[in-house]
């Protein structure tokens, strides 16, 4: 059985490590926002690798959820930043129409303020938001010069 005083240094290096994650993030953060993009983008979960233990399904009496969080990029807290969307969908019988009704509800935190668990596993798909940032910078941008076509043409 292992007693409380060896987990002393185990704490210790998880305790380091997470603050090397938190200096990743944070540092990826401060470059992003250096570019000043303003373009927001989000991992698609269905061609992604899970974040965490992912479709963390609850069961109640008539009622079940199952919630997946996802990567992205957002203005959050007044600063851009990577951040944690947490899709929640809820299924709920309803009696009166004899079928299951989904419900969907997203939740939006910073990456920071994730379990060590979730920023652990977002870096490893921080180069899939990179690819995904760029497209979206490229679909804005070709909007913009539609837009601005459509002006010129009236």
């Amino acid at each position: 059985m292992v007693n409380l005083s060896e987990l002393t240094p185990l704490a210790k290096e998880l305790n380091q490590t997470t603050d090397e994650i938190n200096g990743i993030i944070s540092t990826v953060n401060e470059k992003l926002a250096a570019l000043n993009l303003g373009v927001e983008a989000w991992l698609d979960p269905s061609t992604t690798s899970e974040i965490q233990a992912a479709d963390m399904t609850v069961t109640h009496l008539h009622r079940s959820s199952a919630s997946m969080p996802v990567l992205g990029y957002a203005k959050l807290e007044d600063a851009w930043q990577l951040a944690i969307k947490e899709e929640k969908i809820i299924y709920q019988w309803n009696d009166d129409a004899r079928e299951e009704e989904e419900v969907s509800e997203d939740s939006y935190r910073p990456l920071l303020k994730a379990s060590r668990d979730v920023r652990l596993r977002a870096l490893e798909q921080l180069p899939q938001l990179l690819d995904a940032l760029k497209r979206q910078g490229e679909a804005v941008m070709k909007t913009i010069a539609r837009a601005q076509k459509a002006a010129e043409a009236l």
